[in-house]
C-alpha cells in the first residue's frame, strides 16, 4: 500500500467507532419496543460501547508496541465481530448490551493502531496534516451510517444494523489482511512488562505537550459524545422526528466533519497546528452560544438545529485531530502505548460524562444546548490558559 492508501485506511480504522454508534441511532425506540426495555437503558448502547473502547485501549497501544501494528489490528477486528454476531442475536437488554461491550474491545485497537501506524510514518505538522485527512475518512461513519441504518431498519429491522456492523468489520478484516503492511520499525520486547509501562509513563507525562493534551482529550471528547447520546432522543421528544428524517438531518453534521478538516490542514500550514485548534474552539464555542440563543428565542426548530450541528462539527473534530496529533509528536519510538492512553483515558471520560448526560438531559433540547455549551467555554478557557502558558514560556526563555 502507499502512504496515501495507508491513510485512508486508517481513517476507515478511525470511522469503526463511528459508525457502529451512528447506525444504531434512528433504532433506538424500535429496540426499545422489541426488546420491552426503558428508553434509557436503551441509550446505554453508546456509552457501554465507547466506555469499553477506552478500556481496551489502555491495552492495545502497548500490544501493538510488543508484536506489531498488523497483529493486533486484525485481533481487534475479529473481537469486533464476534461482539456484532452476539447483538444479532441479542434476546434481551443485558445481551446487547453484552454484545456492544465486546463490540468495544474489539473496535479498541482501531483508532490507538491507526494513528500509531500514522506516528510510525509522519511528524510535525505532516503527522498533523495526515491525521487530519484520516479524520475527512472518519466522516464517512456520521454520513452513512445513520442513512444505512434507516435504510435496514426499512428492509429487515434493527438487527439488521448490527449484520451491517459485522460485515463492515470482516471488509477491514480482510483488507487489512491482505494489503496493510507492518510499520512499526522496532518491536519493544519489554512493552507489556510493568517497568516499561512506567518508564513510557514517565516520559509521556514528563513532556509538557503531551501531558497537556492527554488532560485535554476527555473534555474535547465529551463535545462528541454528548451529541450522540443525547440527539436521537432530542429529535424525537422535543421535535418528534425519528427515523428516517432523523437519519438525513443527523448524518449533515458529517459534512461539517469534511469541510473542517480540509480547512484544517490549510490552517496547520498557514498558522500551525495549536492556532488552527483554537480556530476550532472558538467556532464550537460560537455555534453553542448561537444555539442557545435561538433556542431561548424560540427559533430552534429541527432544520436550524441540524444546520448548527453541522457548523459544530467544524468546530470540534479540529480541536480533536489537533490534540491527539500534539498529544502523539514527541514520541515516536512508544506510540503505540501513548496513543492508548490518550484515547482511552478520553474515552473513559467522555463515556462517564455522556451517562450523565443521557439521564440529565433527557429529551429536552434546552438542557442539552445548554451543557453543550458549558462544556466548549471549558475547553476553550482551557486551550486559552494552555496558549498563554506556553507564550509566557517562550517569553522566558
Amino acid at each position: 500500500m502507499s502512504n496515501p492508501a495507508i491513510v485512508i485506511f486508517c481513517g476507515l480504522l478511525l470511522s469503526v467507532s463511528a459508525f457502529s454508534v451512528d447506525i444504531t441511532l434512528p433504532a433506538f425506540s424500535f429496540m426499545a419496543d422489541d426488546l420491552a426495555a426503558p428508553y434509557s437503558q436503551i441509550q446505554l448502547v453508546v456509552p457501554v460501547f465507547l466506555a469499553c473502547i477506552g478500556v481496551g485501549q489502555i491495552f492495545s497501544g502497548p500490544l501493538s508496541d510488543r508484536f506489531g501494528r498488523k497483529p493486533v489490528m486484525l485481533g481487534g477486528l475479529a473481537l469486533f465481530a464476534a461482539g456484532s454476531v452476539v447483538c444479532v442475536m441479542a434476546g434481551s437488554i443485558d445481551m446487547l448490551l453484552a454484545g456492544r461491550a465486546l463490540q468495544g474491545l474489539g473496535a479498541s485497537g482501531g483508532p490507538v493502531v491507526a494513528r500509531a501506524v500514522l506516528r510510525d510514518l509522519f511528524s510535525g505538522r505532516q503527522l498533523a496534516s495526515n491525521i487530519a485527512l484520516a479524520t475527512m475518512v472518519f466522516a464517512f461513519g456520521p454520513i452513512v451510517a445513520p442513512l444505512a441504518g434507516v435504510g435496514l431498519m426499512q428492509f429487515g429491522g434493527w438487527r439488521f444494523i448490527f449484520l451491517a456492523i459485522l460485515a463492515f468489520g470482516l471488509l477491514l478484516l480482510a483488507f487489512g489482511v491482505f494489503r496493510l503492511p507492518e510499520t512499526i520499525r522496532e518491536r519493544d520486547l519489554n512493552a507489556l512488562r510493568a517497568f516499561r509501562w512506567r518508564s513510557n509513563l514517565a516520559a509521556m507525562l514528563g513532556n509538557r505537550q503531551s501531558r497537556t493534551y492527554t488532560i485535554l482529550f476527555g473534555p474535547i471528547m465529551t463535545m462528541m459524545i454528548l451529541l450522540l447520546v443525547a440527539m436521537p432522543r432530542v429529535y424525537d421528544e422535543s421535535f418528534g422526528i425519528t427515523g428516517t428524517p432523523f437519519a438525513f438531518f443527523f448524518a449533515f453534521h458529517g459534512v461539517g466533519i469534511i469541510i473542517g478538516q480540509y480547512l484544517n490542514r490549510i490552517m496547520i500550514v498557514k498558522i500551525g497546528v495549536e492556532n488552527a485548534m483554537l480556530v476550532g474552539s472558538v467556532i464550537s464555542v460560537a455555534v453553542s452560544v448561537m444555539m442557545f440563543l435561538l433556542e431561548v428565542a424560540g427559533l430552534l426548530n429541527a432544520y436550524v438545529l441540524s444546520a448548527c450541528l453541522m457548523l459544530f462539527a467544524i468546530g470540534f473534530l479540529t480541536i480533536m485531530a489537533n490534540a491527539m496529533a500534539l498529544a502523539l509528536d514527541p514520541h515516536g519510538t512508544i506510540a503505540g502505548f501513548v496513543s492508548s492512553i490518550v484515547e482511552s483515558s478520553g474515552r473513559i471520560v467522555a463515556s462517564l460524562a455522556g451517562a450523565v448526560f443521557a439521564w440529565v438531559i433527557g429529551g429536552d433540547v434546552h438542557v442539552c444546548v445548554i451543557a453543550l455549551l458549558a462544556t466548549t467555554v471549558l475547553v476553550l478557557i482551557s486551550l486559552l490558559l494552555v496558549r498563554k502558558t506556553t507564550v509566557m514560556r517562550e517569553n522566558l526563555s
